[in-house]
């Protein structure tokens, strides 16, 4: 597959990208998508995308079309828009976007993109706290992704922090050393009062990626789905 795919992905702002070759992987991984994924066994190379920062959020809002601008726009236009660079390549399949809990994480670990975090949320060196994982792809086509044009520490940058301002941000105090109290977070979003709405206090204050910060509109709608998640299933 040409090189120019992985540029427009990257224009698209799919910035974060990694291939891993299925068989080499841990054992462990590949078991655990190979459950949650079948089919995954017969693919020869697993591509993972992400995004850092707002690129990502700031094409969707310029290409997606009047469909996604209803139910799950981002997952929609990401599916697009890999659907409309792989068109010539039959032999691919998306695994998420989708129904599985694929181990995500685990293979951003791999990737050098992925610590964890006093929020519970993974931090990147680079982008700090404002980066997701937007899609894996699995497919038998040699394809080279773009190298990131940054060093990646391989240390965490929560490790070097001293001040550890996150936890003292945080109004429901859930951010702590040992672990994120997701009890206290969620009842605290939940007051009509809180101020993490649609936002997170402690996420803002990380000093790591301040520059790659989520804008208004990008974090309210995430922030927004969360609260609605948390509304259905604990309130």
């Amino acid at each position: 597959m040409a090189h120019s795919v992985a540029e427009e992905l990257y224009e698209r702002g799919l910035n974060l990208q990694a291939v891993f070759q299925f068989d080499q992987l841990p054992d462990e991984l590949q078991q655990r998508i190979v459950q949650c994924e079948p089919e995954s066994a017969h693919y020869r190379t697993l591509i993972l995308l992400g995004n850092g920062g707002s690129r990502f959020w700031q094409s969707m809002q310029q290409h997606r079309t009047k469909s996604e601008q209803e139910a799950d726009p981002v997952d929609n236009y990401f599916t697009r828009t890999v659907e409309n660079l792989f068109d010539a390549d039959s032999d691919y399949r998306i695994i998420y976007p989708g129904n599985h809990l694929l181990p995500l994480q685990a293979l951003g670990k791999l990737a050098g993109w992925h610590h964890d975090s006093p929020l519970g949320l993974g931090i990147h060196p680079v982008f700090g706290l404002w980066f997701a994982y937007r899609g894996l792809i699995m497919s038998n086509t040699n394809i080279t992704m773009l190298a990131e044009n940054f060093d990646i520490p391989s240390a965490s940058p929560c490790v070097s922090c001293d001040e550890k301002p996150c936890i003292k941000a945080c109004p429901a105090m859930a951010v702590t050393l040992s672990e994120f109290k997701v009890q206290p977070c969620s009842d605290y979003r939940l007051e009509s009062a809180s101020r993490c709405q649609s936002r997170c206090v402690s996420r803002l204050v990380c000093p790591i990626g301040r520059d790659y910060r989520y804008l208004e509109a990008q974090m309210a709608y995430h922030y927004g789905h969360s609260l609605a998640s948390i509304k259905k299933y604990l309130a």
